[in-house]
C-alpha cells in the first residue's frame, strides 16, 4: 500500500518537528548502545525509546498515557522517528518500564549530559548552571493528626493550670481540686 511520509504531511513548524530537529539522535544512540545486547531479539529503537521518554515528561503523563499518545499521535510518532504513520500496537507501556530498568539512573544521566552537551554546541542552552524545579521534591512536613491536636491542647491546659496556680500562690490547693462525679459538696 502507498503511504506518504510524514515529512510531507506534517506541518514543519509544529514544536515537536521543530524539536525532533534539534536533538542529536545519533550521539543519544553512542551513548546508550551499551545498554543493548547484540544478543537475543532485538530491542526497541533507542529513539523511539528516548524520545517516548522525553515526552512523557515534557507533556506529564502516565506510561500508560505516552503510549496511548505514540499510537494515536502523527506528531509523536514523527518525534520518535517512524517515517509513515503506524497501524497496530507499537510497544507496551511496560516497555518503558522495562527501558527505565535497563539503563538504569545512570543512563537517564546520560540520556541528560548527551542533550545539554548537544545543546550547548548549538548555543541554546548555557550549561554554567542548571536551575532544579523542586516543585515535586519531597519536603519534611509534619502534618497535624488528631492525636497530635489532643497532645497539643492538654499542654497548653497543662501550662494554663500551672500559671493559675503561680498567681494565686498562698491560697489553699483545695481551691483548685476537682470533684470526682458522685463526690458530695464540701460545703
Amino acid at each position: 500500500m502507498f503511504e506518504l511520509n510524514f515529512a510531507d504531511l506534517l506541518d514543519p513548524n509544529h514544536e515537536l518537528m521543530r524539536a525532533a530537529k534539534l536533538i542529536d539522535w545519533d550521539e543519544l544512540h553512542e551513548a546508550l548502545r551499551f545498554y543493548y545486547s547484540t544478543l537475543g531479539r532485538q530491542g526497541k529503537p533507542i529513539r523511539l525509546m528516548v524520545g517516548l521518554q522525553l515526552l512523557k515528561h515534557n507533556y506529564n503523563c502516565s506510561d500508560e498515557r505516552a503510549v496511548e499518545q505514540l499510537h494515536e499521535n502523527t506528531y509523536w510518532q514523527c518525534f520518535c522517528g517512524f517515517e509513515h504513520f503506524q497501524r497496530g500496537p507499537i510497544l507496551d507501556d511496560t516497555t518503558l518500564v522495562k527501558f527505565r530498568e535497563r539503563i538504569g539512573v545512570d543512563g537517564m544521566h546520560k540520556i541528560e549530559a548527551a542533550l545539554l552537551n548537544d545543546w550547548h554546541r548549538k548555543g541554546l542552552v548555557k550549561t554554567k548552571r542548571v536551575a532544579v524545579d523542586t516543585t515535586a521534591q519531597p519536603k519534611n512536613i509534619a502534618y497535624p493528626t488528631d492525636a497530635d491536636l489532643l497532645y497539643r491542647i492538654r499542654e497548653r491546659i497543662v501550662k494554663q493550670v500551672k500559671h493559675v496556680r503561680q498567681t494565686i500562690g498562698g491560697q489553699s490547693q483545695q481551691a483548685l481540686r476537682v470533684r470526682q462525679p458522685g463526690e458530695p459538696d464540701d460545703e
